[in-house]
């Protein structure tokens, strides 16, 4: 869900053939798709909070969050006593389960195959 908080703090407003909709991401106006591109590469892999209005401390907040769901998963997977000699162990259901997923998962993102092959879509 975004925050509409962004418009009290930042103005929609054009500058100069840029369109300012918050300090931290401007919307150029280009002529070819080419600077499109560019200008879309050059953009930061990581968006912080402010872009969508909320404190710096929202993203500390999600990392932490993001940590204990983390560790609470693998403390779940961990081993258990069991008295019981038949049956898979649980540690072997788990790599089982893992395997299964990581089949159904896609190839590797290569970045630089992806833009040319894009490249060719007219």
């Amino acid at each position: 869900m975004l925050n509409f908080g962004l418009v009290s703090t930042c103005s929609s407003k054009t500058l100069d053939s840029v369109i300012v909709i918050c300090e931290v991401f401007l919307i150029p106006v280009f002529k070819t798709v080419q600077d499109y591109i560019s200008y879309i590469d050059s953009l930061p892999m990581v968006i912080t909070p402010e872009v969508f209005g909320m404190h710096p401390n929202a993203d500390i907040t999600y990392q932490s969050s993001t940590a204990k769901s983390c560790l609470d998963t693998i403390m779940e997977i961990q081993p258990k006593d069991s008295s019981s000699g038949g049956g898979e162990t649980r540690e072997s259901i788990v790599r089982r389960q893992a395997g299964e997923m990581l089949d159904k998962l896609p190839g590797d993102y290569i970045p630089h195959e992806v833009r040319s092959s894009a490249s060719h879509v007219p």
